[in-house]
């Protein structure tokens, strides 16, 4: 697994752990340049810290709670980051705000990937979810994870929620193979290549039909003009 994405598998262990106590969110904006921006929290749920040291725990605080799940060096995971306190809706950690980080970082080994593909990008895959799989789904009442991914171009393609050029996921919840089509530059994919290939189709079945209809039409008349007229019958004679 890539250096990126080893934290989003900690995150997923740590969720089993601690019971839904857990909260990740991975923002990653694709560049047209084949880079990513975005950024990822990783938070524990307001007073997991003092939870933690009555039952024998080193953590006294949140954000020690925090630290001492994810590590306090969450940004070495990447070339271009800093950290920043993370502190709402009852959550505390840590957020990771990144930018130029290489697209093939946030790719799995055979597994989950985004790749360019022309002037798309293509999500697909299944995401990271050992620490999960085969798990009580009550284990992770109250946890949060979800991973967005913002596209330069229109998505033509999805299986998430989609809003704007965002797709979402729900990583406890969603699907387990993740997908998404969306263009590599601003405008880009747009309407899907086979869309248009089958609308240039019905035109040219359409105008093949309109060209039969007029010559057959003009054939007709031409006929009509060419055919002689019955010889008009003689004028009376008028006799003195």
């Amino acid at each position: 697994m890539k250096k990126s994405l080893r934290l989003i598998a900690l995150a997923l262990a740590a969720t089993v752990v601690l019971s839904g106590c857990i909260k990740m969110e991975v923002n990653l904006e694709l560049q047209s340049d084949d880079t990513v921006n975005g950024s990822m929290v990783f938070a524990v749920q307001e007073g997991l810290g003092e939870l933690l040291a009555e039952n024998g725990g080193e953590a006294a605080s949140d954000e020690e709670a925090a630290k001492e799940l994810f590590g306090d060096e969450l940004s070495s995971d990447f070339d271009n980051a800093r950290e920043e306190p993370y502190k709402q809706d009852g959550w505390v950690g840590t957020r990771v705000i990144f930018e130029g980080e290489s697209l093939a970082d946030f790719s799995d080994d055979g597994e989950f990937s985004i790749v360019r593909d022309g002037d798309t990008f293509v999500v697909s895959g299944p995401f990271d979810t050992d620490a999960t799989s085969g798990s009580d789904t009550e284990m992770f009442e109250g946890a949060e994870m979800t991973l967005s991914i913002t596209f330069p171009g229109d998505v033509t393609e999805h299986n998430g929620t989609l809003e704007g050029k965002t797709v979402t996921w729900d990583l406890l919840a969603g699907p387990e193979d993740l997908y998404a089509v969306g263009g590599a530059t601003e405008g880009g994919a747009g309407i899907p290549i086979w869309l248009i290939i089958a609308l240039v189709g019905v035109l040219l079945f359409v105008g093949v039909i309109v060209l039969v209809v007029v010559l057959v039409v003009r054939s007709g008349k031409k006929k009509a003009d060419t055919t002689e007229a019955p010889p008009a019958p003689p004028a009376p004679v008028i006799e003195p």
